[in-house]
């Protein structure tokens, strides 16, 4: 009798806890399907799958997430991996999915490989293998999507917005860099944003550095940015 119910107990805790990851679990994701006809080359039609993109994140209460995205690429027909993060909050906060967007106050470590948090448009980043989805024209000039592999320090405190990260960068060695954020007023944000990358601390390659500011009313918004750089152009050295 005791073994039965220890079962029951078990199983009842066993269904609890996997409620509770799935309820703290976000599933999303996208695909295209093309039609490619009247090729130039005489080719016959065909429908195929441009890009499979599935997305995956996990909130732990309101300190520890995690999130990852694998993405098919029809050229080599395999699976990749387009992002993968822990997310460790000192203060906690709402139980939010990171790192699309995050308005609350708090102050938070991030490692793996995640879109980078320089300029204006990072959160705007579209997927360069999707042909009908474009992204910004001054991202797509310059930092090209920046998504990276290191660690990421932020905080967010009331009109402040600071971020610090240590990546692989776009050339050899460490690329080390930040973006301070702050609200003037409840209307108007600025920014500034820089990375270089070191070599052993000793020499400095690839850099690129920004100024931007954007207004924000009921009625409309307005982006205003300029990226300068030396070494780095549409993503690349």
């Amino acid at each position: 009798m005791f073994f039965k119910n220890g079962v029951k107990l078990f199983a009842l805790l066993l269904l609890l806890l996997n409620t509770s990851v799935i309820a703290q679990t976000e599933v999303s994701g996208f695909f295209d399907v093309l039609s490619i006809h009247n090729n130039p080359d005489a080719s016959a039609p065909q429908f195929m799958i441009n890009q499979f993109e599935l997305d995956i994140s996990y909130a732990h209460q309101s300190h520890f997430s995690i999130g990852t995205a694998v993405a098919y690429n029809y050229e080599s027909e395999n699976m990749e991996l387009a992002m993968a993060f822990v997310h460790y909050s000192f203060d906690g906060g709402p139980g939010k999915h990171p790192r699309r967007e995050e308005t609350y106050d708090h102050s938070a470590f991030q490692i793996g490989m995640f879109d980078m948090p320089f300029g204006l448009d990072y959160l705007s980043f579209a997927s360069i293998d999707r042909p009908t989805v474009t992204q910004p024209l001054v991202i797509e000039k310059t930092i090209g999507g920046w998504n990276d592999v290191g660690i990421d320090f932020h905080t967010f405190s009331g009109n402040f917005k600071f971020d610090v990260w240590a990546v692989n960068g776009f050339d050899e060695g460490i690329g080390l860099g930040g973006n301070i954020r702050y609200t003037v007023f409840p209307f108007l944000e600025v920014g500034v944003s820089h990375s270089s990358d070191i070599v052993e601390f000793k020499e400095r390659k690839d850099w690129l550095s920004g100024v931007d500011l954007m207004v924000n009313t009921e009625m409309f918004q307005f982006k205003s940015e300029y990226l300068w750089m030396q070494g780095v152009y549409e993503g690349e050295r």
